[in-house]
């Protein structure tokens, strides 16, 4: 009988994710029958590995997570504006520019969380880098107001 080889590779293959070491991977449970160990990807509390976080709290309605390649892994976005509001992220480096993806906001108290369950665990990976925005307007970026509106977000 042999040893099952564990392969794991991360966004956009193994040249552009983080390839975990044996020390990050956490027996989860075994099945010495059928000879598999089924393993999880232990989070590092490093600045390697932790993902950062991007807080707006009503101070803007565009802003530049990160200005080269990366991954998003979520975020919460608010309104408090009487009309809805679309969350807009792009594959830029600044600014704004074509929407790469967005989600409706509803009206006056309302909140979106998007994380592991949309993006999965691996996150999305931009190949630019990682800018969001507020916007009034569904499919292009026309700025909201930034008193009325909430945003954090998690990203490497």
């Amino acid at each position: 009988m042999s040893v099952p080889t564990l392969s794991v590779a991360g966004p956009g293959g193994s040249a552009g994710g983080v390839v975990p070491t044996a020390d990050q991977l956490v027996p989860m449970a075994e099945d010495p029958v059928a000879g598999v160990l089924a393993v999880i990807q232990r989070k590092v509390a490093l600045a390697n590995y932790t993902p950062s976080i991007l807080q707006s709290l009503g101070a803007a309605t565009t802003g530049t997570a990160k200005s080269s390649s990366g991954v998003l892994y979520a975020f919460t976005a608010a309104n408090r504006n009487a009309a809805a509001r679309y969350f807009q992220i792009f594959n830029s480096t600044g600014g704004t520019g074509t929407v790469f993806y967005q989600w409706l906001i509803p009206a006056t108290t309302g909140q979106i969380t998007v994380g592991a369950d949309f993006f999965t665990r691996e996150g999305w990976w931009f190949s630019t880098g990682i800018t969001w925005g507020v916007s009034t307007t569904a499919g292009s970026y026309v700025a909201a107001t930034a008193s009325e509106t909430d945003v954090a977000m998690s990203y490497k």
